[in-house]
């Protein structure tokens, strides 16, 4: 077809303008090059355009005391958002994303009481990413999404020093409501590249994220810490983030740091503002919008075998300084409890210390969550800034009132595997297995932690306690008391004149250096028979309480294998004969000691069953040397 010449210059005219209008490559700041003075009108410049747009930033501070918003009105493939640039005309970013001013910093201080950034993608945008940008000032929240989004912080990026009268002073992600089975919109937020959200402040909740409307109503919106900090925020609950999502769309918490890099939580601070969980290191869902493995478990935390960390480290408050896990809500019937056996996640590689608080001062679980904490692999060496077994709680204390380490309510489980919980100060219990939950523990080391006896009566301490038809489970692991304690179990619960409770003990010693610690105390009138002992164990003291507790004998020698003697080397392994071969090992997966290796190693040879009492499997010497000759 022939075209006249006028006709075919207005058509090149239209390709070229339309090529131009789809890939937005804005330049913020002043000088050769730039296409806009100030973020607001570069973003909305870019809003109406479909394609990829890029906007660069010039290095300095941007005062927005009204905010910027975005609101694209057409689809678009990404937005990447980047400052850093020295002039309008660098081809790339430059300088320490360590210092603000490398950084495009956009400030809200001053002006209408709003966000810095609001970015209203509703789900017309593919990706949106920051880097290299400082939001801070924010005089309600420093960055608020709304609607179906992907966003994602990148390197240098910091949300810091903003604040709210409600919740979510840091970031608001405001996704389609839990309770509204009308739309489910849920935003994928990414905290990755070492972004930072910290020193925010809400006084409600989510002083760092807070996922649902600004009225405080739950929104579905997930977070994907990759690499990264949340730390030093503060609110009434959650004050690292409050993010609950359910069962049919997913939302919530979704650690997945990357190998040797940290998903770190520190230094958040609940505040008494009002009634709530408090939960300071993070209150929240794991996320069901990951798939159902072949273990019948959704997997967070570190690849396998890879040394990603999740680390939630000197977090406090008035009460509940804790991580507080929590199981997925049916949509739209948000009132009602999880429904049993939906929230069942595996998350691996694990890092506490330095929390101090009363209440739940370390992990806890609660509404019908199964999670099982356990390292990455058999032979992965973690790091934080010092080598460290990859699932350890250490050097966790308490304020003035009564507080535990491990807390499991609601008719969850909460299980460790091999784990090394050392140095830690509790008071009435390091363990609280409450309201039909369970706490369980496989070939894991507690080591030197101290109980300070309850501030009611009777005035008593134990490392574990069960009550209101809670459980305790320790297989084949080894504790050992290096101070004072009235007895390893609690069965029942005296001021509220409770007699439940049920403790169940394999293969696993329990040893004091000071003192005799009871096995169980029994409160109310718990039935001794409520303390299950299977196939073997060594106990400190059996000698006051020890009559009348279930025994449960070894499948293979029809007995009951009980040590009378305690010995181990430096690295937990048993050196005297009667903890040695005691019995027959855990099945499956479970066979597996605290470093890994199987517990059939024959070292007794007379002996029917090759177990060791103990979370540590007595190896064989070198066959070389194993005669005392080369």
């Amino acid at each position: 077809m022939y075209l006249p010449r006028f006709t075919l210059g207005l058509f090149t005219l239209f390709v070229a303008t339309s090529a131009l209008a789809a890939d937005q490559n804005l330049r913020v700041g002043t000088g050769a090059g730039c296409t806009h003075a100030d973020v607001a009108s570069a973003l909305n410049t870019a809003r109406t355009q479909t394609g990829t747009h890029t906007i660069r930033i010039n290095k300095g501070s941007y005062a927005m005391p009204n905010g910027a918003s975005y609101t694209p009105t057409v689809s678009q493939t990404a937005v990447f958002l980047e400052g850093g640039y020295d002039s309008c005309t660098a081809a790339a970013p430059t300088g320490s994303t360590g210092n603000d001013a490398d950084l495009a910093v956009l400030d809200g201080t001053g002006g209408t009481a709003t966000s810095v950034l609001s970015l209203g993608i509703n789900g017309l945008v593919q990706t949106f990413q920051i880097r290299r940008v400082v939001i801070r000032g924010g005089e309600f929240s420093g960055l608020i999404v709304s609607g179906q989004a992907s966003v994602l912080l990148g390197v240098g990026t910091k949300i810091k020093f903003n604040a709210t009268p409600g919740v979510g002073g840091g970031v608001v992600l405001n996704g389609a409501l839990t309770s509204n089975t009308a739309s489910a919109a849920r935003i994928d937020f990414y905290i990755d590249e070492g972004a930072e959200i910290t020193n925010n402040t809400a006084t409600d909740k989510g002083g760092g994220v807070f996922c649902g409307n600004l009225s405080g109503v739950d929104g579905h919106a997930s977070i994907v810490f990759r690499d990264g900090i949340i730390g030093y925020n503060q609110a009434d609950e959650g004050a690292a983030f409050y993010c609950r999502g359910t069962v049919e769309v997913g939302g919530g918490f979704q650690p997945r740091p990357r190998t040797d890099r940290a998903a770190l939580i520190i230094g958040n601070q609940s505040t008494a503002n009002g009634s709530g969980v408090r939960c300071a290191a993070g209150f929240a869902t794991l996320d069901m919008v990951l798939p159902v493995q072949s273990d019948g478990f959704r997997h967070v935390g570190a690849d396998p075998n890879s040394t990603g960390l999740l680390a939630v480290v000197a977090n406090s408050g008035t009460s509940s300084p804790g991580l507080c896990l929590t199981g997925s809500r049916t949509w739209g019937a948000v009132g009602n409890p999880a429904p049993t056996g939906q929230s069942r996640f595996r998350l691996r590689n694990f890092y506490m210390s330095d929390q101090f608080g009363d209440g739940f001062t370390g992990l806890s679980t609660r509404d019908r969550i199964e999670l099982i904490v356990e390292p990455s692999g058999t032979n992965v060496s973690c790091s934080f800034f010092s080598p460290t077994p990859c699932v350890r709680l250490t050097a966790n204390s308490f304020d003035v009132a009564d507080g535990s380490l491990l807390t499991a309510s609601g008719a969850s489980i909460l299980q460790l595997r091999r784990a090394l919980v050392d140095s830690n100060a509790a008071r009435s219990d390091l363990a609280l297995a409450d309201d039909g939950a369970q706490i369980i523990l496989y070939s894991s080391i507690l080591d030197n932690n101290t109980v300070a006896n309850r501030t009611t009566l009777p005035s008593t301490a134990s490392l574990f306690a069960a009550r209101f038809g809670g459980s305790v489970d320790v297989n084949y692991s080894t504790i050992i008391m290096r101070s004072a304690l009235t007895q390893f179990f609690r069965l029942g619960w005296g001021p509220l004149t409770d007699a439940t409770g049920t403790i169940y003990t394999q293969g696993s010693a329990f040893a004091s250096t000071v003192g005799a610690p009871l096995a169980v105390g029994y409160e109310s009138g718990a039935p001794s028979s409520s303390f299950r002992r299977y196939w073997c164990g060594y106990f400190a003291n059996t000698s006051s309480n020890f009559t009348g507790h279930t025994v449960i004998n070894d499948p293979n020698t029809s007995n009951y294998a009980l040590a009378s003697s305690f010995a181990v080397d430096a690295n937990y392994a048993p050196t005297n004969e009667q903890l040695r071969d005691a019995c027959s090992p855990p099945t499956g997966t479970l066979n597996l000691d605290y470093y890994g290796h199987s517990y059939n190693t024959i070292l007794e040879p007379g002996s029917p069953v090759h177990a060791d009492i103990g979370a540590v499997e007595a190896q064989l010497a070198d066959p070389v040397f194993s005669n005392g000759f080369e």
